[in-house]
């Protein structure tokens, strides 16, 4: 719980940074920055399946990233 909390401050941190639209690209972060403090803390063990899950999260961002600049 504590993991996911501090995931969410920092992401509406960002969206008084960024605003709303920008920061909603990046909401998919949340499990995965949640994911990496809770191995850091020693709450979550980091295994085969949850990399590739990261990875998939991390390419799907990439992608719309990419889309993104292309249509501007």
């Amino acid at each position: 719980v504590f993991c996911s909390t501090v995931s969410y401050v920092c992401f509406n941190i960002g969206i008084k940074s960024v605003g709303a639209t920008a920061a909603s690209v990046y909401n998919n972060l949340i499990p995965v920055f949640t994911l990496i403090l809770a191995v850091a803390i020693g709450q979550e063990s980091l295994t085969l399946t949850k990399v590739a899950g990261m990875a998939i999260v991390m390419l799907g961002l990439f992608l719309a990233q990419i889309k993104k600049k292309t249509a501007q």
